[in-house]
């Protein structure tokens, strides 16, 4: 699997005292398209523990999918409990909201999306 992600060295924003937001450039590797979606990481950001993100944009190719970024499970709070950030998302790209099939080929589409997570 071979998902590049490449940073915008201007798109980085602190949102208050301990979230950033960084912008990313992802591109696919050729038919690597794992099963429940590419992970990403925190490291692999520079960024703390995540806890969202969004698509901007994509081109051409991409237009045609439509990339969904999950969380894991323990992310989640209960009425008891506060919600937490995760050091992991999975980027799951669909087809009218069917996760397309393991090593399906999206080198040609890239999006430009937006992280956000605690500090650095």
């Amino acid at each position: 699997m071979a998902l590049t992600l490449q940073g915008y060295p201007d798109f980085r924003a602190a949102l208050g005292f301990a979230n950033f937001e960084r912008g990313f450039q992802i591109t696919p590797g050729t038919s690597d398209y794992p099963t429940s979606g590419y992970p990403i990481t925190a490291n692999q950001l520079s960024l703390g523990n995540l806890y969202g993100a969004r698509v901007l944009a994509g081109n051409a190719a991409a237009a045609l999918y439509t990339p969904k970024f999950v969380l894991p499970a323990a992310s989640f709070g209960t009425p008891s409990t506060d919600p937490s950030t995760s050091p992991t998302i999975n980027m799951e790209v669909t087809v009218a909201d069917v996760q397309v099939a393991n090593g399906v080929d999206l080198s040609a589409c890239k999006w430009i999306v937006k992280f956000e997570a605690q500090g650095e």
